[in-house]
């Protein structure tokens, strides 16, 4: 038995369903081996167990296709800055704190209009959030977009923001970097093996709208060419890393290991 930790099933649920957390304890010492998308979920999982010694970190591969969309960055002649989430409309995704920063931000005169991805309707509570703070003409909903279409799409923003309270490594923040698009990413999970403070892209405190400020007012004073070597940088760390044929080698090697 190979048991993969991915997210949410070891991040929170044991959290809110705390059943959970005696399943996991009496089911660990049976798992022949553990698979981690990241080191944090390892760590985090270790909390139920002693599992180090039969554990592998191996990252989720990115398809390729994004890779070949990569294009150096070029910052945009408008003034507005065009920021970008992408995912469900879900409580630990942190929306809530990029629409306060939204709003701050436009009291500071800085023009941004914000734009949210994914398969998910706002909820109730995030819609009077909007209405209340009078950022309807400053935010965009789109429904869910193929990879494929994602990777064009992605390149119509200047810097992708994912303000989440939980990830393993969140997958669109690795697409945003292989195609060559600035990140800004809260501190959550896994996502510092990857955001490396302004050398991959902005790592700032999870629940924080004032980080989530200052981090947008630093990406739009930093220079043309300090935007390239830092979108460089984050291609070639997700490169190394998330490279699809050296990952399914590694699942590989790890199957072996176990029969």
């Amino acid at each position: 038995l190979v048991v993969s930790f991915r997210g949410a099933h070891i991040n929170y649920t044991p959290i809110v369903e705390a059943e959970y957390q005696e399943k996991y304890k009496v089911v660990f010492p049976f798992v022949v081996a553990f698979h981690g998308v990241s080191k944090a979920i390892i760590k985090k999982a270790s909390a139920y167990g002693n599992i180090a010694d039969r554990s592998t970190v191996i990252y989720s591969p990115i398809p390729q296709f994004f890779f070949e969309a990569y294009q150096e960055f070029k910052i945009s002649e408008s003034k507005k800055i065009h920021m970008v989430s992408v995912g469900r409309n879900h409580w630990k995704k942190g929306y809530q704190y990029a629409v306060d920063a939204l709003h701050a931000l436009k009291q500071k005169g800085y023009d941004v209009h914000y734009t949210l991805i994914g398969p998910s309707a706002p909820t109730e509570a995030f819609l009077f959030q909007i209405h209340q703070l009078q950022l309807q003409d400053s935010i965009s909903f789109k429904g869910q977009l193929h990879q494929d279409d994602l990777t064009v799409v992605l390149k119509e923003y200047d810097v992708l923001l994912l303000p989440s309270l939980g990830e393993g490594i969140a997958n669109v923040v690795l697409e945003a970097m292989s195609i060559g698009l600035p990140v800004i990413s809260s501190d959550c999970g896994g996502m510092a093996e990857v955001v490396k403070h302004k050398e991959t892209g902005w790592l700032i405190p999870m629940r924080s709208s004032s980080a989530i400020v200052e981090a947008v007012i630093d990406f739009d004073k930093t220079s043309s060419e300090d935007l390239k070597a830092m979108t460089k940088s984050a291609f070639e760390l997700v490169k190394k890393e998330f490279d699809y044929d050296c990952n399914i080698e590694k699942f590989i090697r790890l199957y072996e290991s176990v029969v």
